[in-house]
């Protein structure tokens, strides 16, 4: 949900994207009793000597109504329930972007920060210290025995996606305290430090050059090359993991000949998105066109799982789709502080469009639009909602300051929309 639905939502529809995040909060109880018994017999994994605290959330990887891991079958916990750990990251992530979005600071305390806290509190006693003390000449700290998104390869030492989460997670702790009055132990930072993934050389013999991010230790030797969907490709987007442009190529170089063609509908929407950001429109255009292309089917338009079935409808599939309009051909992203923007030409999609317009998204208590054409871009304030700060749009080193139903217009390019200090 908070991976593929989500990101939309936070936009398009934030009363929605806050009420996502009110049932994880109104279901924490069952988060802490899977958290409590993790390491045990037929419950999540957690490895010896797990100290578990009473403040610690571990969110279940199926949830219904109770909130209470469903991820069972003929009464023994599956693989996902007991490995896929990064789900309690992706909540915690999206907890962080909701304020980033919205600044309120009376949700951070009520509901944002204690959510993220739980989770940061349940990695830190997930993370061991590395074996040899470091990890990238670092001090280095582990989250073994985990599932990743690629579901084809557990239990994994150091998934890079779930490690990333993790890290997030601990920072943002560290982040939100101050705004709250907050304490949180001291060394979670050094642990979200020696969480961090660092690129490594590519694989010999690929025709690549440099670096790429690993997607566990021991990728591709160890259990295959061949990924169920998208997953180390993600640490560009949505986590906006700081890289080199071209490590960001060779991972979608790499892992898209890599990844299960008959995979799930989203992952191709990542591709897109990744390659939008790389300005490679040739292999943009085909993978913005199979993130829904093959897996929505007529009559109807129902989304299936895969192209020849799976899941249906596959809510997933269309929450991937959904991010590589809403985030892809925008080129939005959303920062601490600010909306940044570098979108691609329309007609890096594939289609006859000559311009394609985000309407009605929502930054800070308004509204606003944004349409791009192969040249220019423009942006409005549409709406202004009560107790809405004033906001601008920065780009070239000029700001402009946005005032309701009056376009500016600029070259395509970057640009970012913020409040005016």
């Amino acid at each position: 949900m908070e991976t593929w639905m989500w990101p939309p939502l936070l936009f398009l529809d934030p009363g929605s994207a806050a009420s996502a995040l009110q049932y994880r909060w109104e279901r924490r109880w069952a988060a802490a009793s899977k958290a409590a018994s993790c390491g045990s017999p037929n419950h999540a994994y957690c490895q010896p000597g797990f100290e578990h605290n009473s403040s610690m959330l571990m969110f279940p990887w199926e949830s219904a109504f109770t909130g209470q891991e469903v991820q069972f079958s003929d009464g023994n916990i599956g693989p996902w329930g007991e490995y896929e750990q990064h789900i309690s990251g992706d909540i915690s992530f999206a907890a962080r972007q909701y304020f980033y979005s919205t600044q309120d600071l009376g949700w951070l305390k009520r509901t944002g920060y204690p959510l993220i806290y739980g989770i940061a509190a349940l990695y830190a006693s997930r993370a061991v210290k590395s074996r040899d003390g470091k990890r990238y000449d670092i001090e280095g700290y582990d989250i073994n025995q985990v599932m990743g998104p690629d579901e084809y390869a557990y239990p994994v030492n150091n998934s890079a996606y779930t490690n990333t989460v993790a890290a997030i997670a601990l920072s943002a702790v560290s982040e939100f305290a101050p705004l709250v009055g907050g304490r949180f132990p001291p060394e979670w930072i050094q642990i979200a430090e020696g969480l961090a993934v660092s690129p490594v050389a590519v694989p010999e013999g690929t025709g690549l050059v440099g670096t790429y991010h690993q997607e566990y230790d021991g990728y591709p030797k160890l259990k295959g090359p061949k990924v169920k969907q998208a997953d180390a490709v993600m640490l560009g987007f949505p986590f906006g993991v700081k890289m080199d442009p071209a490590t960001l190529a060779n991972d979608l170089a790499w892992y898209e000949p890599n990844t299960d063609p008959n995979g799930p509908a989203m992952t191709w929407s990542i591709f897109a998105i990744g390659w939008f950001s790389t300005g490679n429109y040739t292999h943009a255009r085909e993978r913005f066109q199979r993130g829904f292309d093959p897996n929505v089917h007529p009559p109807f338009m129902v989304w299936t799982e895969k192209t020849d079935g799976g899941c249906t409808p596959f809510l997933t599939g269309a929450g991937g789709f959904l991010q590589s309009l809403v985030f892809g051909t925008s080129g939005m992203r959303l920062m601490s502080d600010r909306l940044t923007f570098n979108p691609p030409p329309p007609s890096a999609t594939g289609g006859t469009a000559t311009q394609i317009s985000l309407v009605n998204f929502n930054f800070r208590g308004s509204q606003l639009r944004q349409s791009v054409t192969e040249s220019d871009m423009e942006f409005e304030l549409l709406h202004v909602g009560h107790g809405a700060v004033p906001l601008v749009l920065v780009t070239d080193g000029q700001t402009k300051p946005l005032m309701p139903h009056v376009p500016v217009k600029v070259a395509r390019g970057t640009a970012a929309i913020q409040t005016l200090h």
